[in-house]
């Protein structure tokens, strides 16, 4: 096509052929093979060449998806140069505040990524932090970042919560009652073995000094939905984080909350801070792109401190 639209321009096989440094027995090869593909004569061959009516159309289709692809080798030339791929990122089980801020952190980046794209990734035998790590994962959403060196993470916070503790409802405590954490350090928590975040370990810094901890019990559940189809039994306590569950709170099975019983923590640091963690060596821009836009959005919504 780029060749047709030259000849159609100068009508001259010869001046058409030296402009486009092939031979003209090139040239004539390319045009008749043209317009055998096309099933169409394109221009005359009496002494005067010119462009029929299907030669005209041609024309201006060809300037058409001659310059488009153009553009299209333009855009992948950069892309290549610009290393970007898809970014894989992983969060917390039913982590509803993750997932809305990385869906719209990636919108707003959508015009910069070359039509890469962002796509959740849950490691099934390692933490999210050692996937982070090990390079299984481009961005992580981790409550402890201070688990990896600094020098080689990039960790940003995008999202400012404060846990709420669940006890069971037929305990008969008043769900306004406001608890310390000496009350409720010698329960049991109930935690699904497929989790891979480090939210837990968040919440059991808490304890740290204090001297009966909780005990954790591992639930075989492959979802928070399968998760939540168990009630809290007698001497255990659930953590919500309350942004999370107010903004959220349709996406809890009303079977487990009507068993349940919130409360505030008191005397004690319940703050949550959610920060999107990758790798400062990270061949990929995109990843921190996200990263940064995760901290950038949370930014103008309040969402630190």
């Amino acid at each position: 096509m780029r060749e047709f639209i030259t000849f159609a321009r100068v009508l001259s096989v010869t001046k058409a052929a030296r402009e486009l440094n092939v031979s003209t027995s090139t040239l004539s090869r390319h045009l008749c093979a043209l317009e055998s593909e096309l099933g169409a004569q394109l221009f005359t061959r009496d002494q005067r060449l010119s462009l029929t009516v299907a030669g005209k159309m041609a024309l201006g289709s060809s300037s058409v998806i001659v310059a488009e692809y153009d553009r299209l080798l333009s855009g992948i030339r950069g892309l290549a140069s610009s290393g970007i791929a898809d970014v894989r990122v992983s969060y917390a089980l039913d982590d509803r505040t993750s997932i809305d801020v990385i869906s719209r952190s990636f919108a707003e980046l959508r015009p910069r990524l070359h039509g890469a794209i962002v796509r959740s990734v849950q490691p099934r035998s390692k933490q999210i932090a050692r996937a982070l790590a090990d390079r299984e994962v481009d961005v992580a959403v981790l409550f402890v970042p201070s688990v990896l060196d600094a020098e080689d993470f990039e960790a940003i916070p995008f999202s400012t919560d404060r846990a709420l503790v669940a006890l069971p409802a037929s305990e008969g405590m008043s769900a306004d009652a406001p608890v310390t954490l000496a009350e409720v350090s010698g329960r049991t928590i109930p935690w699904p073995s497929s989790a891979r975040d480090d939210y837990l370990d968040r919440l059991l810094t808490m304890f740290d000094g204090m001297v009966r901890k909780p005990t954790v019990r591992w639930v075989d559940a492959d979802d928070m939905d399968a998760f939540f189809m168990r009630s809290l039994e007698p001497g255990d306590m659930w953590f919500f984080s309350e942004n999370q569950f107010r903004r959220y709170e349709g996406s809890i099975p009303a079977s487990f909350r009507s068993t349940v019983t919130l409360h505030e923590i008191i005397g004690a640091d319940a703050t949550l801070v959610r920060y999107a963690v990758c790798r400062r060596d990270n061949p990929n821009p995109a990843a921190k792109m996200l990263a940064r836009q995760m901290g950038e959005l949370g930014m103008a919504e309040g969402g630190r401190e």
